[in-house]
């Protein structure tokens, strides 16, 4: 495909996925302002309390509340989070522009329960130029052009996301290798104060982010990152945020030198697949992966009686047809469906249960020339010797042993 333009419409159906703290920024301008930022601490008695950090003297540190009142508590009685953020806080950007990212790590050999950042990402500032309305964050392998001032503080906090779903998707065992597009060091989120404004750039209608490989970024509005602005004030509320649609999104771009060599199916399913993930403040688990598979088939019709759409027609669908589709929700969100349901087979149900299969066929997809179809891949490592009707009853009995029940209407026979 030429260009490939991944949207999420509010009628996608979309599995909960709840972040464990909040935080209140107390200014827009509160990283390079020195106006203070507000969170909520937590000490190792389980304690909490609003407060914005003043100063860190030797083992103490001095906590302001809104009210005004300054309180000394040693680092030591802090959560562990709370003192690794004020370690954060203390390290030195890196030089303005410079390209920071780092090697990928090798991928895993088995599929990962758990992943994680081991620390709060690191952001510099690299341009804040309010007559252009141009501000510019970098965290490690991302750069975030905004139209408001934000700060590296508040940029900070919302990376997590984007530098987690980097790490995830360097470590599955399918050795995508994530790297931003050509003549780009870094991946690009273009993030947007207004919806108004992100909508008359390319943002379609009803979407909470769209990534096209045309523009070479990931567009979203601010208020997907759970940020809202009131006056001066910005409140970033992670508990009652959903970052699914944002995950995906976020591992599109991590694939965008793949999205014209892998059939539309396992795009898509990939990135549902990940978007699954319970993810909280940096980590992903996919420990109950099953479970919330399952949750996320039941939302498409009676428990465990998913009408998945015939592998053949699945399978074969071109980027055309699928994006067609999206102006029918029941239809789209069936595509959705089918298409993470597959890949989960593929990853964890075929064959040895291990994922060889399609681990092959994605190591022999990367080593076609350019232009090559890779459809006779499909045939050779996926269905191998079954044809399209012997794969429906794999499926469905593989499936079935975990507790999804599996029906293919108007399949041939």
């Amino acid at each position: 495909m030429a260009d490939f333009t991944r949207v999420c419409h509010t009628f996608s159906v979309r599995f909960p996925l709840l972040v464990a703290i909040g935080f209140c920024l107390g200014s827009l301008f509160a990283a390079e302002s020195g106006a203070p930022i507000f969170r909520t601490w937590t000490d190792v008695q389980q304690r909490k309390m609003e407060a914005a950090l003043e100063r860190v003297d030797g083992d103490k540190a001095a906590l302001k509340g809104r009210d005004g009142r300054e309180v000394i508590v040693p680092l030591g009685s802090l959560s562990e989070p709370d003192r690794r953020w004020i370690a954060e806080q203390s390290k030195p950007a890196a030089a303005g522009g410079e390209n920071i990212g780092s090697p990928n790590p090798p991928a895993e050999t088995d599929w990962p329960r758990t992943v994680g950042l081991n620390s709060t990402p690191v952001v510099q500032t690299i341009r804040e130029d309010a007559a252009k309305k141009e501000f510019i964050y970098e965290s490690e392998h991302y750069e975030f052009v905004c139209d408001s001032m934000l700060g590296a503080n508040l940029v900070r906090e919302f990376s997590r996301v984007f530098e987690a779903t980097w790490l995830v998707n360097c470590l599955l065992p399918l050795d995508f290798k994530p790297a931003p597009e050509n003549q780009r060091k870094k991946f690009q989120a273009r993030i947007f104060t207004h919806a108004s404004d992100y909508y008359d750039t390319g943002g379609p209608k009803g979407s909470s982010g769209v990534y096209t490989t045309r523009a070479k970024a990931l567009m979203l509005p601010l208020d997907s990152l759970g940020v809202k602005i009131f006056g001066s004030q910005v409140t970033v509320d992670y508990r009652a945020q959903d970052y699914a649609t944002l995950v995906h999104e976020i591992t599109h771009q991590m694939m965008n030198h793949w999205l014209d060599r892998l059939p539309v199916w396992f795009i898509e399913g990939s990135a549902v697949y990940v978007e699954l993930a319970k993810y909280d403040n940096g980590h992903f688990s996919f420990l109950q992966q099953d479970k919330r598979l399952r949750a996320f088939l039941s939302q498409q019709g009676p428990e465990g009686r998913f009408q998945m759409v015939p592998l053949e027609n699945l399978m074969t669908i071109d980027s055309q047809a699928w994006m067609a589709a999206l102006t029918e929700g029941n239809e789209a969100s069936l595509n959705y469906a089918s298409a993470v349901a597959l890949t989960y087979y593929f990853y964890h149900l075929d064959g040895d249960g291990k994922g060889t299969s399609i681990k092959n066929y994605v190591r022999a997809v990367g080593n076609l020339r350019p232009g090559e179809n890779s459809e006779p891949l499909a045939k050779e490592y996926l269905l191998r010797d079954r044809d399209y009707s012997a794969l429906q009853r794999d499926v469905q009995k593989s499936l079935r042993r975990i507790g999804i029940g599996v029906e293919f209407p108007g399949a041939k026979k």
